[in-house]
């Protein structure tokens, strides 16, 4: 059985962003990874602006738990 964690960052977050019903995506969110492997060896500056933020509003703005008015002002903000 796969340890917790594993089953989040590969299925709990492809069925977020809806690629379960990609059969042709192979996309898995492991930050373990690195960006060499993740992102065919693009360079990316490591450590700069709010990483968290940037994760936060495309993983979760659909998700249920965030409300009409919170994804207007987010919709605004950006």
């Amino acid at each position: 059985m796969r340890p917790l964690r594993q089953y989040h960052l590969s299925e709990y977050t492809r069925t977020i962003l809806n690629l379960n019903y990609t059969p042709d995506s192979g996309w898995v969110l492991d930050p373990r990874e690195s960006f060499s492997q993740a992102f065919d060896k693009v360079d990316f500056s490591v450590s700069t602006g709010n990483q968290v933020s940037v994760e936060f509003n495309l993983i979760y703005r659909g998700h249920s738990n965030v409300s009409a008015k919170d994804e207007k002002w987010s919709q605004d903000l950006f």
